[in-house]
């Protein structure tokens, strides 16, 4: 680790929208921006779009059938097309940006083409525009729109090869390979050719902690834990022996090893968002870390040390 040791980074200035803004609830889990400019958030009570100045707040509604299907909004993502799908507690759903309502996906037992499991983690559209949905009981699964069918790869099934069936992210790195990252700290990555799931590490998980995110900056592969800091993997040498490993362990270090989400800038920082430990931001050429916690005093600085965020693309 470097000597140097920084509290803050450049000073930064937050502004905060909160319930009195109108938000529907302050515990946000997801976020997104769609093509259109607008801002999704993700909330434990609904979903909200922004667009600048005021909130549209959509919430499930018992006898409404085009409502979303469930409150807890768990991930948020834009497809190439411009629809947006929402993964909740209860349901995938898609967005209809015309009639203003929801298409709901449950499982069905009757139906083996269904999605494998209502407790949807994650979704990302890869750069093939193929959907894929991580669940939490599931697997993995990926959605064909010709036929409206989801194809399933589970850690029973003998051939998809995935490491569990609770999947807690989804990551496509710059060369196309899709990763998952699961909740047992298990990592997998998807081969085109044999349409299966491969471990990264074939008789060893990278960590028995939970993954929460994964993150691409100076073609290394950055993955976030809920209990065991930070790894960074080398993208040209996947070896064990290769990995890097990041714990909190003084000033120069992650202020917490409980990780939540991840982001890299154009300027070669990553900027890390912790619990209970605030916003950290890494230098990776300099291998220096600056913090970034709770002032009360200060009403432009962070007010929460849970620091979340999963907005699509980059900071900066």
């Amino acid at each position: 680790m470097a000597n140097a040791v920084h509290s803050q980074y450049k000073n930064l200035r937050f502004t905060h929208l909160s319930t009195a803004d109108g938000l529907s609830r302050s515990h946000v889990t997801c976020s997104s921006q769609d093509a259109r400019g607008f801002m999704w958030f993700g909330t434990s009570n609904g979903l909200n779009r922004y667009d600048g100045y005021d909130f549209s707040i959509y919430t499930y509604h018992q006898n409404d059938p085009y409502s979303i299907s469930h409150n807890y909004i768990s991930s948020i993502c834009q497809d190439a097309d411009g629809k947006m799908w929402v993964g909740t507690s209860d349901g995938l759903n898609v967005y209809d940006h015309a009639m203003h309502h929801f298409e709901t996906f449950k499982h069905s037992d009757e139906h083996p083409g269904s999605i494998s499991d209502d407790q949807i983690e994650a979704i990302i559209q890869d750069r093939r525009g193929r959907l894929w949905i991580g669940t939490r009981n599931g697997g993995v699964d990926r959605y064909d729109s010709e036929t409206g069918q989801f194809i399933h790869y589970q850690h029973e099934d003998g051939r998809s090869g995935i490491s569990g069936n609770d999947v807690r992210v989804l990551f496509e790195d710059s060369g196309n390979r899709l990763w998952l990252g699961h909740w047992n700290g298990g990592i997998d990555i998807y081969e085109e050719q044999t349409d299966t799931f491969v471990p990264l590490f074939e008789d060893q998980r990278l960590t028995q902690s939970g993954i929460m995110d994964m993150a691409e900056l100076d073609s290394c592969l950055w993955i976030g834990t809920q209990s065991d800091g930070l790894y960074k993997i080398d993208l040209r040498d996947l070896r064990l022996s290769a990995v890097t490993h990041y714990r909190q362990s003084g000033e120069n270090s992650l202020a917490s090893n409980s990780v939540l989400s991840l982001m890299p800038d154009k300027d070669g920082h990553l900027w890390i968002g912790t619990e209970n430990g605030g916003l950290d931001v890494l230098d990776v050429n300099r291998n220096v870390f600056y913090h970034n916690q709770v002032d009360p005093f200060d009403p432009g600085g962070l007010d929460s040390q849970f620091c979340l965020f999963n907005l699509q693309g980059s900071v900066g």
